[in-house]
């Protein structure tokens, strides 16, 4: 699975290639401030035989949608916490998307099955 990440516009981010990607909003009100917006990639609900529970969906990697203060969309992908290493066999590309202000990042999950979840912004 290949997931795609890019501006398109100064306030729009469209991601590609999972379920839950969509085009997403990141109105910023004009200030000039970095865009900071927080997107999880989550993998499959962890699911117990024993007890019939089914728990969250752990967290894979995140992804940093960045809008400088220059009107250039840039991704950085990390991992989700210090204690979870990048998922063996990932990948990541970094290009310039078109001919456009954006980067595209692409990252090839190597065929795991994830999700896309975009965090709510935090005033």
């Amino acid at each position: 699975m290949k997931i795609t990440f890019y501006g398109a516009s100064d306030d729009l981010i469209e991601v590609d290639g999972a379920p839950g990607a969509d085009e997403f909003g990141a109105w910023h009100g004009g200030n000039g401030d970095t865009i900071n917006k927080m997107i999880e990639i989550v993998g499959t609900p962890v699911r117990c035989e024993h007890c019939d529970v089914t728990g969250p969906a752990p967290v894979r990697a995140v992804v940093y949608a960045l809008y400088t203060a220059r009107g250039v969309w840039t991704f950085a992908p990390v991992m989700p916490n210090h204690l979870a290493p990048w998922p063996r066999g990932w990948t990541v590309t970094m290009e310039q998307y078109q001919d456009t202000h954006s980067m595209l990042l692409t990252i090839d999950t190597d065929g795991d099955d994830v999700s896309i979840r975009v965090l709510e912004d935090k005033p």
